[in-house]
């Protein structure tokens, strides 16, 4: 046998153990180590340490209580690789560290002086069939960069690991390209494996720092108005996570202000950034990132002698997948050469190892040093690694044609994905045609420059952000960056004009999908149109054309932030035109509408909005503001009021548009509704749902906010239910709310909740039915920013409180009605008073119970509010009644009954007649209660149902039963 066969036995046989030590898992102290699955799991989960630190613990272990040697160490751990006795020492100081600092006071490796090393702790093996196979799933977000296989970067990723252990703000600093976000996710990745929530924001992609806290907010599905930081830090209160905010260079001080807020008041959550700069916050622990080690010049090595250098390996494995390359002998020093030119900085050396593919490593070699020489004419100022990636994208740069550098200094305009079309409009002029483009842009994504994917059913294209800042530098030194600039802006409200076009014939869903990842370049293109040497006039055309993509994802809080500064150029005088300020004017009411606080200057900006849309002949903006100050009006607590612009509606839209006639009618009939003339209403709204309304166009989304049929669904059901129907009026209801969440528009799901199938489920004593809208209430309230709706939820969920027959809620339900009224959202705040008093009363609390009372029916006759007058009544009736007062309650169940039998009001009268019972000193109440009950031929499940049969039966108490519904 050859001494060539001798050493492939000896490989083998090393292969052979070392695959059996892999197989078996071992257990020491309170740890588990799984070498199949390079996991190493402590008492709190997995352990974060070094590639080359892992393997020398599994050999230690595999051997544990006898002496290893350091050459049998290192050929372990470096196999075929000449490696100092230094690098073994480093990392067996490192392991003792991590094993102690999980296993306080236990001694795991002792030193065998002249020999090597020793595990000294017990060991237990587990056969190979035995061994885990699996572990923990990580919590992880879908928008993480994945794991593309990280080289050389296993130490600093348990370095930050420890970092986070021990801090609660740690920042990974770097050049660009140098990896922090590979870097930063592979440690997110660790701690989800560990159980903790990871939350991940890309903050390359924002340009206004005053979009740091909503960008937050977003990633956590929180509220991003009116206070995206209060939001935040509210859900990370009750979801303490991992917060991963990634580019932060560019927006440092808005980050700096958000994660000092987050660490202040959220004791257990813990934020990673990266950014080419500290944040220079107190509590902040700066891991600088520095490049992958690379060999030192002039180094004569053989190739497993350079490959056990990072750099060297990540060159040689991005080539061998581009083109199957393997590094050969005397490529070897090249390679070396190469990755040492270039800092060892992986974008840099990615970069280079795509030219492998079509260059000699000569001429790459010869390029790169070509390119550092050009140094020494930059900012001296700037950190040495950031002039090497610049001088690396120089090079890389050179190497283009002119139609490809066009490209890419053109499309560097794009904040986020871009598809060809976006490109030829932005780049595409006389000297360079479409098809040259889109051969150009196949060009540079061969050479790694553009990233592509298929994204929707579609191919786009994206920069990677230290080449869009690269190539923006180029674009503006060539002086083609105001053109480009517009271009892109001009691009993009021919995009949104056309979107807007679209609204009224695509569906929600699709046209969302379509548009909405133009949010960002959105953005960028307003930032630019409004700030000195933009276009304020095509950023007004730009803004209004973007309120439906608004509307439809329900961000009313930046709506309302792009339309309050498009309107200041109005107001500055800087620009005229009516008929845009009419639709930004109509979009701010609007906005002002869903506010937390129904303010009286909202009455003021709906009739403005009407004045220009006259002076204007705009028909569409006016049906909008008239809609718009109708339901203002009804929900300040003013129905009566509203009729006049009903009729207003109502003469527009028979002129000018006849398909918006049933949004008038339907805000009628719930006018009628309000002020108790329930026949009418009725009348109407079953009219409407007759005819088989087709669902509203998208555009009726963003005209009158709600969809048609959820809204007539969600009127009808208030109806039915008072005139006696509970079980029609409960299918209204829930259709109301399926069809709004069958169109996912948080805006119609929030308002069939809170305007009828809550009411509904409440009345019909269904509590476990209003627990579950209630929570579906609050997820999309905080999801959409529809703040109006939140002093109205907890007043429900007080008075859900109280149907369960407890007191507890008393306090909660008043102060609840309090801030309704601070709100000014005063419609049915009179019914809600009533509520109270009914609790107030039923606790003993009497004289609260009557000045409630009080205050309830003077709300009905101010607001004229009549459709529950006869509850407010009956309410009264029983106050009176525990008060001792019979004859007092007499008289007021009587008005009562008559206010209700006038309406048509079967449930108010059945609930009268059970009062009546409960008096129990007029003749022929249980008669009448008899006769009321028998006019019910359905919902006889329910609680007021329930109760009179009781009662009925003589199996009830006289007075204060509240059954929920079985």
């Amino acid at each position: 046998m050859s001494s060539r066969d001798d050493e492939n036995s000896d490989e083998s046989a090393a292969d052979a153990g070392r695959n059996a030590i892999e197989r078996a898992s071992y257990v020491f102290g309170p740890f588990r180590l799984l070498p199949q699955q390079r996991l190493l799991l402590g008492a709190d989960g997995p352990l974060a340490i070094g590639s080359r630190a892992f393997d020398i613990l599994t050999f230690l272990v595999a051997r544990a209580g006898g002496a290893v040697s350091k050459e049998e160490l290192l050929r372990h751990a470096w196999p075929n690789t000449f490696v100092e006795d230094d690098n073994l020492r480093v990392h067996i100081a490192a392991l003792r560290r991590a094993l102690s600092a999980a296993a306080p006071g236990m001694t795991f490796i002792a030193t065998e002086i002249g020999r090597g090393y020793r595990f000294v702790a017990p060991v237990s093996v587990a056969p190979p069939e035995t061994a885990a196979s699996t572990t923990p799933p990580p919590n992880l977000p879908p928008n993480l960069p994945g794991d593309l296989g990280i080289i050389g970067r296993a130490d600093d990723i348990a370095a930050v690991a420890r970092h986070l252990s021990r801090a609660r703000l740690v920042t990974i600093v770097g050049a660009g390209g140098v990896g922090k976000t590979t870097v930063a996710a592979a440690a997110a990745r660790d701690a989800a494996a560990q159980g903790q929530t990871v939350i991940f924001v890309d903050l390359s992609t924002v340009g206004d720092p005053q979009l740091v806290p909503i960008a937050i907010a977003a990633a956590l599905g929180a509220a991003t108005y009116p206070n995206a930081l209060d939001a935040t830090v509210a859900a990370l209160r009750h979801r303490p996570s991992l917060l991963l905010l990634d580019g932060c260079e560019h927006l440092a001080h808005a980050v700096a202000v958000a994660s000092d807020r987050i660490c202040r008041q959220v004791p257990d959550a813990t934020i990673l950034a990266t950014s080419r700069a500290p944040l220079g916050l107190a509590q902040e622990h700066v891991f600088r990132l520095e490049p992958l080690a690379s060999p030192a010049p002039g180094s004569a090595l053989l190739p497993q002698e350079a490959l056990a250098y990072a750099a060297v390996e990540l060159f040689v494995t991005r080539a061998r997948e581009r083109s199957g390359y393997e590094l050969a002998g005397d490529d070897a020093p090249v390679v070396a050469d190469i990755c040492r030119l270039l800092d060892g900085i992986p974008l840099a050396i990615e970069l280079a190892a795509a030219r492998a593919t079509t260059l000699e490593l000569g001429t790459i070699r010869a390029s790169v040093s070509d390119s550092l020489s050009l140094l020494t004419h930059g900012p001296r100022n700037a950190p040495l690694r950031q002039q090497t990636l610049t001088a690396t994208l120089d090079w890389s740069y050179s190497l283009l044609s002119d139609t490809e550098a066009c490209i890419l200094r053109g499309v560097s305009v794009f904040a986020g994905y871009f598809s060809s079309d976006d490109a030829i409009a932005v780049v595409a002029d006389a000297e360079l045609a479409p098809a040259e483009l889109a051969a150009g842009i196949a060009g540079l994504t061969a050479k790694s420059l553009i990233a592509s994917s298929v994204r929707d059913g579609a191919l786009r294209h994206r920069l990677l952000e230290s080449t869009r800042v690269y190539a923006s530098g180029r674009l503006e030194a060539a002086g083609e960056d105001r053109d480009r600039t517009r271009r892109h802006a001009e691009h993009l409200l021919g995009v949104f004009e056309h979107a807007e076009a679209e609204w009224n014939s695509r569906p929600t869903r699709d046209w969302a999908a379509s548009y909405a990842v133009r949010i960002d370049d959105l953005r960028k293109a307003l930032v630019w149109a409004f700030a000195p040497g933009g276009d304020a006039h095509l950023g007004l055309r730009l803004t209004s054309a973007a309120i439906p993509l608004w509307d439809a994802l329900s961000l009313v809080g930046e709506s309302r932030s792009h339309v309050a500064r498009a309107l200041t150029v109005f107001e500055s005088g800087v620009c005229e035109n009516g008929p845009i300020e009419a639709k930004l004017r109509a979009s701010h009411a609007w906005g002002l509408t869903l506010e937390e606080t129904l303010v009286p200057e909202i009455e003021g900006a709906w009739e403005r909005c009407i004045e220009l849309a006259r002076r204007n002949a705009n028909a569409d903006i006016e049906l909008r503001a008239l809609w718009g100050l109708v339901y203002y009006l009804i929900y300040s607590g003013r129905p009566a009021d509203a009729f006049a612009p009903l009729g207003g509606f109502a003469e527009v839209a028979a002129r000018e548009d006849a398909a918006a006639l049933p949004d008038g009618e339907r805000l009628r009939a719930l006018a009628e509704f309000q002020t108790g003339d329930l026949k009418s209403a009725h009348r109407r709204i079953e009219t409407l749902a007759r005819g088989r309304q087709p669902r509203s166009p998208p555009v009726k989304l963003g005209r009158f906010h709600f969809d048609r049929t959820v809204a007539i669904h969600s009127t009808r059901s208030l109806t039915l239910w008072l005139l006696g129907y509970p079980d029609q009026a409960a299918r209204a209801a829930t259709q109301s709310v399926d069809t709004a969440l069958s169109i996912d528009h948080g805006v119609s799901v929030s308002n069939s909740l809170v305007a009828s199938a809550l009411l509904v489920a409440l009345w019909r004593g269904a509590v476990d039915e209003a627990d579950a809208y209630l929570a579906l209430l609050y997820d999309t309230v905080c999801r959409n920013d529809i703040w109006v709706w939140r002093p109205l939820a907890k007043t429900l969920t007080a008075w859900a409180v109280t149907e369960r027959g407890s007191t507890d809620a008393i306090d909660a339900l008043r102060a609840s009605i309090a801030e309704l009224e601070r709100a000014r959202f005063l419609i049915r705040v009179p019914f809600y008073r009533s509520v109270l008093a009914e609790a107030l009363a039923a606790r003993g609390d009497l004289d609260e119970a009557q000045t409630t009372i009080a205050a309830a029916e003077a709300g009905v006759a101010t607001q004229r509010e009549t459709w529950c007058r006869p509850e407010v009544l009956r309410v009264a009736g029983v106050v009176h009644m525990r008060s001792g007062d019979r004859d007092g309650a007499a008289g007021l169940f009587a008005r009562a009954m008559a206010d209700a039998e006038a309406m048509g009001a079967r449930s108010w009268q059945l609930r009268i007649a059970t009062a009546m019972m409960d008096l129990g000193s007029q003749r022929g109440a249980a008669e009448q209660l008899d006769q009321h009950y028998r006019r019910f031929d359905e919902g006889l499940s329910t609680r007021d149902l329930v109760r009179a049969r009781a009662l009925l039966a003589g199996t009830g108490p006289a007075a204060g039963i509240r059954d929920t519904q079985t």
